[in-house]
């Protein structure tokens, strides 16, 4: 199978089976709209769920993977330029993590110039902003990776005017404020090396604790067999 076919095949099937999980899963657990709601309302209606509402949120997991290879594919067959191809994966990412961090009660602002904010991204529940003094009113500070090496062309006039007016540096973090980043960093870039290297910043912590959550996230949807207990002294010693 050639690379268009293929592009053609998941072109259509990935869609389809990604709405039909969607559709399953909005009828089952409200969702997106069940993300409005308080966070105890939200567990309490997934451990109402059971199994069967486990099974629909890894089949949009599946379907939402899935549209990796796609894009991929789209790139090589329609020539894409790499800025677009790299604009359309921080776009899924930002659109994921809005939906993460409203699925837990956090109220999510995306911040960005203009022409980074995906579109439509406020219909899940976020507001947006093109300012960056709009972070000074959150909590955690969510930095996500510039995509230097493909989007220099494109999307910012430069990295220099990027950097000086939307780079996280010490004097955009206000005292209290913790600083997420998924990694890699591009120090001096979305991220002042002097916040990165701060105490304020949870990116070890974070990569750590990811880490834990794929191999379980892995197990889940790869076995069906219960998770033995694990000795308190094993779980410390692989901590």
């Amino acid at each position: 199978m050639n690379a268009e076919v293929a592009a053609a095949v998941l072109l259509i099937a990935v869609p389809i089976a990604f709405n039909v999980a969607f559709f399953e899963l909005g009828r089952a657990f409200d969702y997106p709209s069940i993300l409005r709601k308080e966070p105890a309302e939200i567990l309490r209606r997934f451990a109402a769920g059971g199994s069967g509402l486990v099974l629909r949120w890894e089949a949009l997991l599946v379907s939402a993977l899935a549209m990796l290879p796609l894009v991929a594919l789209l790139a090589v067959v329609l020539a894409a330029p790499p800025a677009l191809t790299a604009l359309s994966i921080v776009i899924g990412a930002a659109a994921a993590l809005v939906q993460a961090l409203g699925l837990v009660g956090a109220r999510a602002t995306v911040v960005a110039p203009p022409t980074l904010l995906p579109p439509g991204i406020d219909a899940l529940g976020c507001e947006t902003s093109t300012d960056i003094s709009a972070i000074s009113a959150a909590d955690v500070v969510y930095v996500l990776r510039m995509q230097r090496e493909r989007m220099e062309e494109a999307y910012v006039p430069s990295l220099r005017e990027y950097t000086a007016l939307y780079g996280i540096t010490p004097e955009r973090v206000r005292p209290g404020q913790a600083v997420m980043h998924p990694g890699p960093m591009n120090r001096g870039v979305e991220i002042d090396p002097r916040v990165a290297d701060s105490d304020a910043a949870l990116v070890i912590d974070q990569v750590r604790a990811g880490l834990a959550v794929r191999m379980a996230v892995l197990y889940d949807v790869l076995t069906v067999a219960p998770v033995a207990p694990v000795a308190r002294g094993v779980a410390e010693a692989v901590a």
